[in-house]
């Protein structure tokens, strides 16, 4: 995502976040940069994530998610109306 740096101000960021791995540089990036942020966040169970001993975050091997298409369509032609 940190490709963002290279795109148009204006531009439309879309990211798919899997729940419990919610991380807030992108949205701050796209902000800074004068794009248009978009967070989906989707839903993948309450053991989808690990975390160790000095607090970073990884997804489990194991670990799926399924986005709703039309939810996230829905969210990028309100972005787009936006832009």
């Amino acid at each position: 995502m940190a490709n963002i740096g290279f795109a148009a101000p204006g531009c439309i960021v879309v990211e798919i976040m899997p729940s419990g791995f919610y991380g807030p540089w992108i949205e701050r990036l796209a902000a800074i940069l004068g794009h248009v942020y978009v967070g989906i966040d989707v839903q993948t169970g309450d053991r989808a994530v690990e975390v160790n001993a000095h607090g970073g975050k990884r997804m489990r091997a194991d670990w799926a998610y399924a986005v709703d298409v039309p939810a996230a369509a829905s969210a990028v032609k309100a972005a787009l109306a936006l832009a």
